[in-house]
This record gives structure tokens, sequence and C-alpha cells, in this order.
């Protein structure tokens, strides 16, 4: 929202078997990473590929998966989140869907899942 380009990241870790996701903050001054997403699958599951993917969410209107009924909306859970600037749809193929999003109050990202 501050007309600087951000860039959002898969990675795969080389420490443990799983995968992070990163997004590079652009400013004026430079820029900084904030990693905003890890999932560790566990000693059980040494050699998961990247199981995870990303896309750009275009500002505009979505239904949250707990106004679709997938569970009962909590309170600080929306049943329709309103984008007024890009954000990034983090998915696992054929399952699993939320979009984070950059929030100007708390200035960190927060998530809203989509569908389950």
């Amino acid at each position: 929202g501050d007309g600087a380009q951000d860039h959002a990241y898969l990675f795969k870790s080389t420490k443990f078997s799983g995968e992070g996701l990163a997004v590079r903050l652009s400013s004026p001054k430079g820029f900084t990473w904030k990693i905003i997403d890890q999932i560790d699958w566990g000693k059980e599951y040494p050699n998961v590929d990247l199981a995870m993917g990303i896309d750009l969410a275009k500002p505009g209107d979505y239904k949250t998966a707990c106004a679709k009924g997938y569970w009962e909306c909590g309170p600080d859970e929306p049943e329709l989140l309103k984008l007024k600037t890009p954000g990034i749809w983090h998915f696992r193929f054929e399952s699993a869907a939320s979009i984070w999003y950059w929030d100007k109050k708390t200035k960190e990202f927060k998530q809203v899942w989509i569908s389950d």
C-alpha cells in the first residue's frame, strides 16, 4: 500500500523438513525480509517437496471459509475479507487456501482462511 513493489517467496528449508512463506518488503531505504508462515513436516517426513503454492490476491471482496459454513466464525474472523491492496494466496494444491494481507493498524501480516 506504500507504492513500493514487494515480493513473496516460497522457501524449502535446508535445516529441517519444511517450507516457509517469506515476503521481501520494499521501502525507499531498501528492503526487509519477513517470514510470515512456516511448516515443519517433522522427522517422519524427511524429504517432502514444496507442498504449498502462492499467487497474487487482487484487491476485492472474498467470502471467507467460516462464512461458507466450514466452521463458525470466530471473534477476529471476518465473514468477508475486503482487500484494498493486493494480498497473497497461500494454498495447498487442490486443498485448503488462505489469503495473507498487510494490516496497516498492526503493521503485520494477517491470515484469513478462504477454504479448508
